[in-house]
């Protein structure tokens, strides 16, 4: 199903990236859209949770980035 804010901390998939950790999922500040907020495992991002002047989280340098839900596939689920 889709991501909700209870998913957050989840090991999920990027499509085409790689794998890390689901830190936002929320609408878009600028488009209005749905995204998704990942921590990448390694330095494949092109932020540190912030981009275009609005914050959704906080990573490490270039391992962050925020895409659309449908790039995103969930590894497994973290039980709270």
């Amino acid at each position: 199903g889709p991501f909700t804010p209870e998913d957050v901390g989840s090991r999920v998939e990027v499509v085409g990236v790689g794998q890390g950790v689901l830190k936002f999922v929320g609408i878009h500040a600028a488009n209005g859209k749905p995204r998704c907020g990942i921590a990448l495992d390694d330095q494949l991002g092109h932020h540190s949770g912030t981009t275009k002047g609005a914050t959704y989280f906080r990573c490490r340098k270039k391992h962050g980035v925020v895409v659309a839900p449908k790039k995103v596939v969930r590894l497994e689920h973290v039980e709270s």
